[in-house]
Parts: structure tokens; C-alpha cells; sequence
């Protein structure tokens, strides 16, 4: 199933045995386009506590009721780490969040081309590579979507509006599709652009550079922003931009 994640911004997120908080944020790979993390505001239940959840608590969401269910106690909740700094978060901390929930750390695995240099342990007088230092110190890769939201897409040859949301598959809870708002260039207009299509992400500009031009996107099937995306849409889309569908790749 596709979920546009701003969508849940807000939702209810229930435990096992009643409400811990609401979602605030999600925390994304910049380089895989994963859901690494749910960020839950605690409110009134824990004030003053947010905490991460990975997609491994999640459960199917439920749209009609606006709750996000995790495979979680509140006691477990309770006496979880909790945030206490910006982005990146240590990778000591996330070691300690995922030992405390028994979780699978997910920098244990490494996207084709993204896989660290291997340390040689029997030569203790070599300089150990930078990889150590990400596990150390923290992932800069890991990035806030409310962040990211708002940030300008650039084309080959100009603007073609902002990022408004993220549509991510809840099977693997992997980002597909950047959701675009046209803007002032096309009102009223919302079209979805698959994430193989960015070259780069300049982030301190707050750019998208993807590789369209803009009539290819001013051509795009439009997004009705309210409705479900079906496979009919995500069919049209591809077709339109001459790509493989990434469930045929």
C-alpha cells in the first residue's frame, strides 16, 4: 500500500495497551529514501518526551480512525531513550535504541555501492577508515521529512515547484514518489515524481535536482491530492516518463 506520510503527521499512535503520543516527523536515508524512524511526540503522556520508533514496531495503519499502531508496551515507550539532540543523532545513541527494543540496526546493511570499507582487525596500527567515524559520531544521511518539505525542485532548465510530501510503500517503508506542488508556474496542479529521478539533493540551498524537463513534468498525469494513488496512476506516470516501473525493475 502507498501512504502519503504527511497524511500521518498527527495520527494517534497506539501501543499494545493504549495511546503513547502523536506522530511528529518521520527520519529518512537520504541515500536509500528509507523510513528509518517515526518521531512520536509524547504530549501530555510523557511531557516533554519524544522518542524513535523503527518501521520493525509498525503496524498497519489505520486511515478511517487516524492511528498509527506499533508493536509496543507503554512501559517499553516509557523507559525508552529519548531524543536529546538535532540531527544527526550519535550512533552510540541508535546502538542503545535498538539493543533496548531487540532491533535489527539497519546500518548493518548496505545498499550495492554504499557498503563501508572493511576493517582489518589484525593490524591494530592502521588507521581505521572514515566509516568508523559515521558509526561513531552519527549517519548525516539521516534526514527530518518536515525539514526536507518546502524544498524547491530544479529541472535541466528551471523551477518547477516545491516538495509538499512523501509517498512511501508500507511494505518496506521505502519513499517512491516525492509529491510536487506546481505552484504559482502551474496552480492547482500536483503531480508525483519517482525518487530515481533526483541527481542530487543540495541541501544547503534546499534544492531537488532531478533529471526532467520542466514540460516533461507540465505534461505529467496530475495527482488528485485527496484520492488513493492506484497502480492505473503509477502506470500512466511511468509511461509518461518512459521509465520502468519500479515494480517491473
Amino acid at each position: 500500500m502507498l501512504t502519503k506520510l504527511m497524511n500521518a503527521i498527527g495520527f494517534r499512535i497506539e501501543a499494545t495497551d493504549g495511546a503513547i503520543g502523536e506522530v511528529h516527523d518521520f527520519y529518512f536515508d537520504e541515500e536509500t529514501w528509507t523510513i528509518r524512524y517515526l518521531v512520536a511526540d509524547t504530549g501530555r503522556w510523557l511531557p516533554g518526551k519524544r522518542v524513535l520508533i523503527a518501521p520493525e514496531a509498525f503496524d498497519e495503519l489505520n486511515w478511517a480512525m487516524e492511528r498509527f499502531p506499533v508493536k509496543l508496551t507503554q512501559d517499553q515507550v516509557r523507559s525508552s531513550p529519548d531524543i536529546a539532540e538535532d540531527l544527526p543523532v550519535s550512533r552510540q545513541w541508535e546502538t542503545d535504541l535498538h539493543t533496548y527494543y531487540g532491533w535489527t540496526p539497519y546500518w548493518d546493511f548496505y545498499p550495492v555501492g554504499h557498503e563501508p570499507i572493511p576493517l582489518v582487525p589484525s593490524a591494530p596500527e592502521l588507521e581505521r577508515p572514515a566509516v568508523s567515524s559515521t558509526r561513531e559520531h552519527g549517519d548525516p544521511h539521516l534526514r527530518s521529512m518536515r525539514e526536507v518539505r518546502g524544498y524547491e525542485i530544479a529541472t535541466s532548465d528551471g523551477k518547477a515547484g516545491k516538495l509538499e510530501d512523501f509517498v512511501a510503500g508500507t511494505d518496506s517503508w521505502k519513499i517512491l514518489y516525492l509529491r510536487i506542488d506546481t505552484g504559482d508556474w502551474l496552480p492547482d496542479r500536483t503531480v508525483l515524481l519517482p525518487v530515481d529521478l533526483i541527481n542530487q539533493v543540495n541541501w544547503p540551498s534546499r534544492h531537488v535536482v532531478v533529471d526532467l524537463q520542466r514540460q516533461r513534468i507540465e505534461d505529467a498525469p496530475a495527482l488528485d491530492p485527496d484520492a488513493p494513488i492506484n497502480r492505473d496512476y503509477e502506470t500512466k506516470l511511468y509511461e509518461h516518463l518512459g521509465r520502468t516501473p519500479y515494480w517491473l525493475a
